[in-house]
């Protein structure tokens, strides 16, 4: 059980169901769409994952990416939670096959079907990559990473 010295501390540990040492503490209170706790602190809406992280190391988490060793997007275990970069959430999601690809990537524009495709026309000739490009409507780098396999690989 974490040890709730200031008023900010009692509030913010009254929503975290603590269960044992070794098991996620689920946020009880508000949530982000994709499950993370949300949390108001000093006049603005934080992740709780980041607040629990920072009472419990007593270190400003501002630059870094708290990353959640169980997966589990509503946890506020700081057993669970490491400091972490961008980059090292990418390795870890690719790690453990979680990064959404292809049509299900947050930003993507085409879907699978549509890769295919364009992959199919690029093959047979008819079209070039700008071609390719204006006719799906994306840019005719993404038409090339499709064609190389560096995106969609489907």
């Amino acid at each position: 059980m974490p040890q709730m010295r200031t008023p900010l501390e009692r509030r913010f540990w009254s929503k975290v169901d603590v269960c044992g040492s070794c098991e996620c503490w689920p946020w009880q209170a508000s949530r982000h769409k994709q499950g993370y706790g949300w949390f108001r602190y000093q006049g603005r809406m934080h992740l709780a994952h980041r607040i629990a992280y920072m009472l419990s190391t007593s270190a400003d988490p501002a630059d870094a990416v708290i990353l959640h060793v169980c997966d589990n997007p509503e946890c506020c275990n700081p057993a669970h939670l490491r400091a972490g970069t961008q980059q090292d959430n990418i390795a870890d999601m690719d790690a453990k096959g979680r990064r959404p690809a292809g049509e299900f990537a947050p930003q993507a524009k085409l879907t699978n079907s549509q890769a295919q495709d364009i992959r199919r026309l690029y093959r047979q000739g008819r079209y070039n990559q700008p071609q390719l490009a204006r006719l799906f409507g994306v840019d005719a780098s993404q038409v090339s990473r499709i064609i190389t396999g560096q995106a969609y690989r489907i």
